[in-house]
């Protein structure tokens, strides 16, 4: 899923896909990845929001683990629970790429899916460090920082009310299903007239997937929710600024990792639904020797959901295309 070329065979038009078009998509499939989606967006949040250079200075051995589990977290869903997980299966399914020894199995999709949430619960110790460095701030203007809080949670409401970005419609077509992770602040720094220094120095990436490349310039709506926050970040003083990063931080990490959060709720329902996707491995051949051709079997979550043959969602997450939008020069980064 990040090379211009991974999917042009898709995009072209593969007569193993092309034969499906205009079909409805099996149930659970577009809720499968709108979740995988989901997580996209909250663990992109995390993985290219750094600590700030002066936490990174106060605290190094703190800085340094916690950029190591940024990058296992990210590893874990965009390269393994995705990339190298459904998105390959599927395409070798249906294929597109050639089967490999020890192909994943149903098992295995769930055992990825324990990894990640495990992972993500990790976060919870990271908070409770934060928390002690913002109080130790106390030359800080505390209220401006509730104000940036509050600004925050708008543009938060303002990203979770956009709609998800794959419907049957799409999940039903062809070609390439194209979703790109867009850093709002850096889409909307681009669009203001000195060229958004706040989103360069506020150093938080704030996450949507939109269906398609990247657009050139922001919705309306997401650059009005992000010019007050750009606004306070220009106007406050240094020490507040501080305040304000770890008060962001905490939030998001919050919103991502703590129980209960629609991150590990999107994770549980990832791991249901591969309980009916038609793979179990060797010994489950369906038509041309694909790997769960759709029979009802003994094998793990048999007794959950009927399975699912393997032309009902391999076609969809075969044409399943994650991207990052261009990186952005800034400090945050």
């Amino acid at each position: 899923m990040r090379g211009e070329d991974a999917h042009a065979d898709v995009r072209r038009g593969h007569p193993d896909l092309a034969r499906n078009a205009g079909q409805e998509p099996a149930p659970g499939v577009v809720a499968l990845c709108n979740h995988l989606i989901l997580l996209a967006r909250g663990l992109f949040a995390i993985r290219f929001s750094p600590l700030p250079a002066w936490v990174a200075g106060q605290a190094p051995a703190l800085a340094l683990e916690y950029g190591l589990w940024q990058s296992s977290l990210w590893r874990s869903l965009y390269d393994g629970l995705i990339t190298g997980g459904l998105v390959a299966l599927a395409r070798r399914c249906r294929g597109l790429m050639p089967p490999q020894r020890g192909d994943l199995s149903v098992a295995a999709l769930c055992a990825l899916c324990d990894v990640l949430a495990n992972q993500l619960l990790l976060g919870a110790s990271y908070i409770r460090q934060l928390q002690a460095l913002a109080r130790d701030l106390p030359e800080a203007d505390i209220r401006a920082a509730l104000d940036l809080k509050a600004i925050a949670a708008t543009l938060r409401a303002t990203l979770a009310a956009l709609p998800p970005p794959v419907d049957a419609a799409t999940a039903g077509g062809t070609g390439a299903l194209v979703v790109t992770l867009v850093d709002v602040l850096a889409m909307a720094g681009d669009a203001t007239p000195d060229g958004g220094e706040g989103a360069a120095t506020l150093g938080l990436a704030w996450a949507v997937s939109l269906p398609g490349p990247a657009p050139v310039s922001p919705p309306p709506a997401l650059r009005a929710a992000t010019r007050p926050l750009l606004d306070w970040w220009r106007t406050a003083d240094p020490a507040t600024r501080r305040a304000g990063q770890l008060a962001l931080m905490i939030d998001m990490l919050t919103e991502v990792t703590g129980p209960g959060t629609a991150a590990l709720t999107a994770i549980a329902a990832v791991k249901d639904i591969c309980h009916g996707l038609g793979v179990d491995g060797p010994g489950d051949e369906g038509p041309r020797g694909v790997p769960g051709g759709g029979r009802q079997t003994t094998g793990l979550g048999a007794n959950l959901t009927r399975r699912l043959p393997v032309s009902a969602w391999a076609d969809t997450l075969a044409r399943l295309e994650v991207r990052l939008p261009p990186s952005r020069s800034s400090a945050g980064q």
